[in-house]
């Protein structure tokens, strides 16, 4: 008889040091091993389940049998920041309009199980700039005012991907800040469940990628206007692995009472949240 693990599902969100802490379980593995805790390298959960969410014909069986090879332990750990979905330019005036039917999939396949959910939020004008620099590096260039067409200024929330992902039937959904991710092995701790010495991340620009600067948006926006898609994201790519030599001012498209309202909106939030008995804020 099969006896199931408990599992800690790490959903992001993007820009919130996934990378990071994916490299850190990566190459901790062999010791989390010893402690009988499973982490899924990232290549081959998106082979085996992420790529696959959006495919009508891949349920619930399905997500158990691809799980099913790693269940040999007392606790698994699924991290992929895509189950949510990807950095494309928002649309249907959400985040990640198609979050909760993703992971309710995942949920679903899990039947069983005692599943944790875990997500990181961010401020608003970090995570959209962080968000838009990744999205460069992935999809056809577009200028920020395009990217941010498809989300009014007042739909900018997490709420409405927290109320999708309360919904999907987990007993514990844990909330916290990005900064709690970056704050020492705390954060680390909480998603193993106990507390391990765990490797240093993998060095690289593609574990810590930086948001672009008003100079290389500049140079990216008119390049794109003369050379395919293809070549654009690989002049980003070049940047990103050149650090720039002349001063270095941040990409903000954001005004200073935008600025405000975005830090007053997303306190309100963090409180909203905290108070909403479906989520447990850690560290509290």
């Amino acid at each position: 008889m099969l006896i199931k693990p408990q599992i800690a599902l790490h959903l992001g969100v993007h820009k919130t040091a996934t990378t990071y802490v994916q490299s850190r379980l990566w190459n901790s593995r062999e010791e989390l091993k010893k402690n009988r805790i499973n982490y899924i390298g990232l290549d081959e959960l998106r082979k085996r389940l992420t790529s696959k969410l959006g495919d009508i014909s891949f349920g619930k069986q399905a997500v158990f049998d691809a799980l099913f090879p790693f269940m040999n332990c007392n606790r698994l750990i699924i991290s992929d920041e895509n189950i949510l979905g990807g950095t494309d330019a928002p649309r249907r005036q959400a985040f990640y309009p198609w979050a909760k039917q993703k992971v309710k999939k995942v949920h679903s396949g899990l039947e069983g199980c005692d599943v944790e959910i875990y997500v990181t939020i961010r401020s608003f004008p970090d995570y959209l700039v962080s968000r838009y620099s990744e999205s460069l590096r992935h999809f056809k260039f577009l200028a920020f005012e395009d990217y941010m067409s498809g989300i009014s200024s007042k739909n900018i929330s997490w709420l409405p991907m927290l109320e999708d992902l309360a919904l999907v039937g987990a007993k514990h959904i844990y909330v916290n800040d990005f900064k709690y991710v970056v704050d020492g092995d705390k954060y680390l701790h909480e998603l193993i469940g106990k507390r391990l010495e765990l490797s240093e991340a993998s060095q690289g620009s593609w574990v810590k990628r930086s948001k672009i600067s008003q100079e290389a948006y500049e140079i990216v926006k008119l390049y794109a206007e003369s050379y395919s898609d293809q070549s654009t994201r690989r002049l980003v790519g070049m940047m990103d692995n050149h650090p720039q030599t002349t001063k270095s001012n941040p990409f903000m498209p954001f005004t200073k009472a935008q600025l405000d309202t975005f830090k007053e909106r997303y306190e309100k939030e963090v409180e909203i949240i905290r108070r909403d008995p479906r989520f447990t804020y850690i560290p509290e």
